[in-house]
């Protein structure tokens, strides 16, 4: 594998663990959160705030806690975990799920297309398919889609669902899981404005 390979790989493992911070929290997810965490962690150098907050993330002591946050945060609807909510976009619905389609995704029963959850999932699909595609113009593709998916929707709905927050305890696990989303949706985006102007 060259390096753009095992960069996109390690960018699928950040879009999935902040996915599954914002799915619902069952065992077996938070499991997997804390395991890709501690596997991040590992792999992390020279950010010392990114290494501190997944070592906070790798060390999950009370799911029963983070289910209750859960429920009062993201259920009883203080927050709500969808771009249409935080970014008042009419057409945030329709615009993430032609993205979805062109890629051969489908929304789960019961998911909202545009919930955090899967729009951080997807961003981890574009770039497993940009790693594993086998000719240039299909990674050219999937990295085409990556910064526009990026730049319409996650960096307003992050910048969004954080201000949201401003004034909220959200506890120790969804502190830790808003600061490291905050934190590398502003790096990535950084990078691919970066790659704009080159």
């Amino acid at each position: 594998m060259d390096n753009n390979q095992n960069e996109l790989l390690h960018k699928a493992d950040y879009w999935k663990l902040l996915s599954m911070c914002f799915a619902y929290p069952e065992d077996k997810v938070l499991d997997k959160v804390s395991n890709l965490a501690g596997e991040l962690k590992n792999k992390t150098s020279g950010n010392t705030r990114r290494h501190s907050l997944l070592e906070n993330l790798e060390d999950i002591k009370s799911t029963e806690e983070i289910q209750k946050d859960y429920s009062v945060f993201f259920v009883q609807g203080r927050l709500p975990l969808n771009e249409s909510f935080c970014s008042s976009k009419l057409d945030a619905i329709a615009d993430v799920s032609a993205f979805y389609n062109a890629f051969g995704l489908k929304s789960r029963s019961g998911d909202a297309p545009d919930s955090l959850s899967y729009e951080l999932e997807f961003l981890s699909l574009l770039c497993l398919k940009a790693a594993l595609a086998d000719d240039q113009e299909k990674r050219d593709i999937c990295e085409s889609a990556y910064t526009e998916f990026l730049n319409d929707h996650m960096s307003e709905f992050q910048i969004k669902f954080v201000e949201k927050t401003k004034h909220i305890d959200l506890g120790s696990f969804y502190g830790k899981a808003l600061e490291l989303l905050e934190l590398y949706v502003q790096e990535e985006f950084k990078q691919t404005m970066k790659l704009r102007v080159i």
